[in-house]
C-alpha cells in the first residue's frame, strides 16, 4: 500500500490518499491487522461507496472519510473518491488536495475510474 500512495503522490501529485478494505470474506494479510487501510468503516460509507458508479469528485463533505487523511484532512478542500470491486465493492480510495480546484464535480473521470479499477486488481492480488 506505500508504494501506491508513494506513486500517487509523486506521479500524480495527489497530496493526500487512502483507502480503505472491509468484507468479512477478505482477511487482513498477515502483518497487515492494525495497519489502517483495514480499519472498520460504517454502514453508511459501505453504502456510498457501493452506489458510485463513477468517481466522485467536489468539496470534501463525508466526515468519515475525510479524517481518513489524518491529521492533513482539516485541510482537504476537494477530494476524489473511487469504488474498489471485483463484483461487490470492497472499499474505497479516496485522493484529496488543499485545492478547491483539483477534484471537482464537471472534472473527467476517466482517469480516475482506471486508477480505481487497478487498484482494485492489485488489491485483490495482494489480499
Amino acid at each position: 500500500m506505500n508504494a501506491l500512495y508513494f506513486h500517487l503522490r509523486e506521479d500524480f501529485a495527489v497530496p493526500h490518499a487512502a483507502l480503505r478494505i472491509w468484507g468479512a470474506e477478505r482477511g487482513a494479510p498477515e502483518g497487515a491487522a492494525g495497519s489502517p487501510e483495514f480499519r472498520g468503516v460504517g454502514e453508511q460509507l459501505k453504502r456510498y461507496a457501493a452506489s458510485l458508479s463513477q468517481p466522485f469528485c467536489g468539496p470534501s463533505s463525508d466526515a468519515e472519510a475525510a479524517a481518513w487523511f489524518g491529521e492533513g484532512a482539516s485541510h482537504v478542500r476537494s477530494v476524489a473518491h473511487m469504488a474498489l470491486r471485483d463484483r461487490d465493492c470492497f472499499g474505497m480510495l479516496a485522493l484529496g488536495s488543499e485545492d478547491v480546484l483539483r477534484f471537482y464535480p464537471e472534472m473527467g473521470t476517466l482517469y480516475l475510474k482506471r486508477m480505481g479499477d487497478l487498484a482494485s486488481a492489485a488489491l485483490l492480488r495482494f489480499l
